[in-house]
């Protein structure tokens, strides 16, 4: 976990270079070292094999360089309802493993933010 998560910092650092002016304030805020690394833990087991394991996507899109500008309330209507192609994890995860996975993400994104 905590190799992927510096694979993740690592690539949001070199993929601020393209982007990120406009981010939501949410991507920045706080978040709970341990919500963040439980995320980590959801995210690979139900996320990873669209978005892939750094989060720089595959079927899914790339989660570091986009959303930026998106509430963490879109993210958690996003992964509750489902979206485009996306399917609704309502009923596969909890309303706090969805916390724990926007968490995750946005503690990725807020690396690649951070010079």
């Amino acid at each position: 976990m905590k190799r992927t998560f510096l694979v993740v910092a690592a690539l949001s650092l070199v993929l601020y270079a393209c982007g990120g002016d406009d981010a939501h304030p949410d991507v920045t805020a706080a978040r709970d070292a341990a919500s963040v690394a439980a995320g980590g833990d959801v995210f690979a087991a139900n996320c990873a094999v669209c978005h892939g394991a750094d989060l720089s996507g595959g079927s899914g899109p790339n989660l570091i360089t986009s959303e930026l500008s998106h509430p963490d309330s879109d993210f958690v209507d996003a992964i509750t309802n489902g979206k485009d192609e996306m399917p609704a994890f309502d009923l596969t995860l909890s309303a706090e493993e969805i916390a724990q996975v926007v968490d995750f993400v946005r503690s990725a994104q807020a690396a690649g933010l951070e010079e």
